[in-house]
């Protein structure tokens, strides 16, 4: 898994110093067709690429897994000494907002028989 990250992070990374960090989008080609690919996704297909090639050959080798030492008590809340929670107090209750006036329509800095502003109906040919 630390080999697969690495490989993402490092090829996610070079794609963006390529691009002068101007972007994260990098052209890649492949076989004289050039696609936009965000760096980022290019890093996880890296990653899981690394991940999935690499993991049967390294059990085929007989390289050891590691040893998980989590334990249930890993996955329990433990309160920080001192630090006690002190019971919170409702929130007051909204105020209502006063009504608003209703707003005149604000006047047009040209004149509505401009080309600009025209209001007719287009017509259809028959």
């Amino acid at each position: 898994l630390i080999i697969g990250w690495a490989g993402g992070m490092l090829a996610g990374t070079l794609m963006v110093i390529a691009q002068n960090f101007e972007s994260s989008v990098f052209p890649l080609s492949l076989g004289g067709f050039t696609l936009p690919v965000y760096a980022a996704v290019s890093g996880i297909v890296v990653n899981l690429l690394l991940c999935v090639t690499l993991t049967p050959l390294f059990k085929g080798m007989g390289v050891p897994a590691g040893e998980d030492a989590t334990t249930p008590a890993d996955y329990e809340a433990q309160p920080v000494p001192g630090l006690a929670l002190q019971p919170q107090e409702p929130a007051p209750a909204p105020t209502p907002s006063p009504t608003l006036a209703p707003t005149p329509t604000p006047q047009l800095p040209f004149p509505q028989s401009s080309p600009y502003f025209d209001t007719r109906q287009p017509t259809r040919p028959r």
